[in-house]
């Protein structure tokens, strides 16, 4: 007899502003659907209102292996992001009658509503997303439990920066695996037998909203359904996670994987490091490089911004800019604006054989012929730009 699944977690309104996405999902219907995909029965639990009762109704019944219980809650919850690597806020508050879940697997998130939810499992794998981790743990009742968890989220929990540490913080809970995902670099899968890593999947176009759900998907599939080791589970999560990118949630099936390229080796340490080029005349420009300079950082890269390595200045800072190019991996240029100085540092980087990933809304513009035709991709989205930027950096591996 197959394996029963379960997933319980959270249904919730996405909304992105750049570019503009508007759609039900959430955790734990993402999930579903990816599992479904997979091949799998299962049963939902999750949690849903009035307002948004006629749409999930319909996006359900499009999935005929899955077996729904909703409970009501009293008002909606979305989550709003101005762009995918940007912070998010949620809008909406809203409680419900306890929950549980009854199964061989189970795959449990941390929910934004107020309820009760108790699981009861042979294996577990467990996302507790910004909730507590005890109290998650305390809901759950299973002989093999998983935990995955972001960097952020790992030391936030352990309340420790040291990341072996922190899982082993997170492994003294009672859990027998603790996945650590490490943005565009992988992660890590540390068991009490020690501590293994994996690698990303590279794809040309990223949509990172949801991949830490199909993460969790794929490998509450590989380890606890196909009973596969951690480190294979994991790497099989990520394979899972780039084809979500691609394909996104709707039209998930296991085919979407065959498009997937082979993951980059892991890189531990600090670095490499990523040249971020751009102007910053303005108040605009320079919030956009900061925001980019961020969202690089937390994909598990190092960079060197000229706005906030050097600083605005003369020609005196011309020989400070090349140093930090030599001792870069990759380079994310924003061509926007076609500033001299910016394209002055692609060429350089280009000569140099420092691979270039460029950021312009009109991506297919002639004014980017040199950059394109000389091996360097131009993409339009700012979320494709810094995973391809650190990938990049990853795959070169040049030390600064």
């Amino acid at each position: 007899m197959d394996a029963t699944l379960a997933v319980v977690g959270g249904t919730y309104r996405e909304q992105c502003e750049e570019p503009r996405v508007q759609r039900l999902c959430g955790s734990g219907l993402r999930a579903t659907q990816i599992l479904h995909g997979l091949g799998h029965q299962v049963r939902f639990v999750t949690c849903i209102d009035d307002h948004l009762r006629a749409e999930f109704d319909a996006l359900t019944a499009a999935l005929p292996e899955v077996h729904v219980e909703a409970i009501f809650r009293s008002g909606p919850i979305g989550f709003t992001y101005e762009t995918p690597v940007h912070p998010t806020y949620r809008g909406g508050t809203a409680t419900a009658d306890p929950l549980t879940a009854t199964a061989d697997v189970v795959v449990a998130f941390g929910m934004v509503e107020k309820t009760d939810w108790t699981v009861e499992a042979t294996w577990a794998v467990v996302d507790p997303q910004h909730a507590p981790l005890r109290d998650i743990l305390g809901r759950v009742t299973a002989e093999h439990r998983a935990v995955v968890l972001n960097e952020h989220e790992i030391r936030t929990q352990a309340n420790d920066d040291d990341l072996d540490a922190a899982a082993q913080y997170v492994l003294g809970l009672g859990v027998d695996v603790v996945v650590v995902k490490q943005g565009a670099r992988g992660g890590l899968v540390v068991s009490s037998v020690g501590t293994g890593t994996f690698g990303a999947c590279p794809t040309e176009r990223v949509d990172p909203i949801g991949s830490g759900d199909a993460f969790t998907a794929g490998f509450a599939h590989a380890w606890a359904t196909q009973k596969q080791a951690p480190e294979v589970a994991a790497l099989f999560a990520s394979q899972v996670a780039a084809a979500h990118s691609l394909t996104g949630v709707a039209g998930f099936s296991a085919a979407a994987l065959t498009a997937v390229p082979d993951p980059i080796a892991y890189v531990p340490g600090p670095g490499p490091r990523v040249y971020l080029a751009g102007p910053f005349f303005n108040i605009a420009q320079r919030q956009l490089i900061t925001l980019i300079r961020s969202a690089l950082t937390q994909l598990g890269v190092e960079v060197f911004s000229p706005l906030h390595e050097i600083g605005r200045g003369g020609d005196e800072v011309a020989q400070q800019d090349l140093a930090g190019l030599r001792d870069s991996s990759s380079v994310l240029a924003v061509l926007d604006g076609a500033d001299a100085g910016t394209l002055f540092e692609v060429g350089w980087a280009t000569g140099a054989g420092i691979p270039v990933v460029g950021l312009a809304e009109q991506h297919r513009d002639h004014a980017w012929t040199m950059v394109r035709g000389t091996g360097s991709p131009v993409v339009p989205d700012l979320s494709t730009a810094v995973y391809r930027a650190a990938w990049a950096a990853l795959s070169n591996a040049r030390r600064p």
